[in-house]
């Protein structure tokens, strides 16, 4: 089993009708630019749990075993189900790789499994604010996507100069 990834240039990812939608963010609670800022201003109750969220964890050590997890919010009638994904330590371009993306992939979509989502719409993850490649960071997509159980679809949604 494994899941499909769809690539969708210029596509907005909230337009798209997914089951859900996924981000990357930092475990310090900053959550004003790029697609967290679109979020919370989309989605404001999402922004608000998950600075509650992050406040309760105290000190940065404890933030940091944030990484490579998820906050999930589980959506209502009128917002999608939301996996803010804990892919770097600090906000701005501290994207990680090894120890952010590809652990917090897997713990989504072994989430969208057990909940039997069928599509999941995010961005080229990491590859904005975070700063890093899609070159590099697509292999590990594709790697994940191979091993899950969950067989529904990953739109990947580009909006703008990242595959280039």
């Amino acid at each position: 089993m494994a899941a499909t990834i769809e690539i969708l240039e210029d596509t907005d990812m909230f337009e798209v009708g997914a089951d859900a939608l996924a981000h990357g963010c930092n475990v310090r609670g900053a959550f004003g630019a790029g697609v967290a800022g679109i979020m919370a201003k989309k989605f404001p109750e999402v922004a608000s749990g998950y600075r509650s969220f992050i406040g309760y964890q105290g000190g940065s050590e404890a933030q940091e075993r944030l990484l490579g997890t998820a906050l999930i919010y589980d959506g209502d009638d009128d917002t999608p189900i939301i996996y803010n994904l804990f892919t770097q330590v600090e906000p701005g371009p501290d994207g990680r790789l090894e120890e952010g993306i590809r652990p917090a992939l897997k713990y989504m979509l072994q989430d969208a499994h057990e909940q039997n989502l069928e599509t999941i719409a995010m961005p080229a993850i990491g590859c904005g604010i975070a700063g890093l490649n899609w070159s590099d960071v697509y292999p590990v997509v594709v790697e994940e996507a191979a091993k899950t159980n969950w067989t529904g679809t990953l739109k990947i949604c580009f909006i703008g100069s990242v595959l280039s």
